[in-house]
């Protein structure tokens, strides 16, 4: 393994797909060598290479190549992709990492480039309950000022997270995905078809999109509430 950290490691996203948690091969290639040594990484193909070493318990080999661990992989890898939350939850949902690990790894390269914001990110899917969502939510509201609202009301036999009841428009905040159980998919279903037949328009968003893209979900909530206005 020191062998492997002296010549240059696979990290990031290219260490994302060989670690087989996206299916697309990353270009350049995303490489590191370390701090201490003389020259450069030689590669045959386009790469990105950052100076910086690895903890030996970051490091292993995939096919052979040198590569970092699979926890530090997650984590560097969801702060460079544009959809790495995604790849984050799906790992944690298929149980190839634990919460557990990534914490761990996180605070052995915790001054690296890029973990300030895998914290973040790793930091939210620790501790977001329901209550800390919709009080984001709130904030995100007031912001926007956005009226008209109610919070925590029942719909049929529902309870729905907010509900604008003028314009029978109804929003359910999800987070993580795999704090989510099989029942409460299949339950989710169920709602949105309900919604659906009361003639009440349901709309969902995420932790991930209210964080990263807040304009699209107020475009998306301020143009379902309009339409209905007009609708009346």
């Amino acid at each position: 393994m020191a062998t492997a950290a002296h010549h240059g490691v696979v990290d990031r996203t290219s260490a994302a797909w060989l670690h087989g948690l996206t299916r697309d091969v990353s270009s350049p290639v995303t490489l590191s060598v370390p701090r201490s040594g003389h020259g450069s990484a030689y590669c045959a193909v386009e790469t990105t290479v950052r100076r910086r070493s690895f903890p030996a318990e970051d490091l292993t080999r995939v096919r052979g190549v040198p590569t970092t661990g699979l926890a530090l992989t997650v984590l560097a890898a969801s702060s460079a992709m544009k959809d790495g939350i995604a790849m984050m939850d799906r790992a944690l949902q298929k149980k190839v990492v634990t919460l557990g690990e990534l914490r761990a790894a996180l605070n052995r390269n915790s001054g690296a480039y890029g973990m300030a914001q895998a914290r973040e990110i790793l930091t939210s899917a620790e501790d977001l309950s329901e209550s800390e969502l919709e009080r984001k939510f709130v904030r995100f509201l007031q912001r926007r000022r956005i009226s008209g609202w109610k919070q925590q009301e029942w719909v049929g036999d529902r309870r729905m997270d907010f509900v604008w009841p003028a314009e029978q428009v109804a929003v359910s905040l999800h987070g993580w995905a795999f704090h989510r159980s099989h029942d409460r998919w299949e339950r989710d279903q169920e709602t949105t078809n309900m919604l659906i037949g009361l003639r009440w328009l349901p709309l969902i968003f995420t932790w991930k999109r209210l964080t990263y893209s807040p304009d699209d979900v107020f475009r998306e909530l301020t143009t379902a509430i309009d339409q209905r206005q007009i609708a009346a």
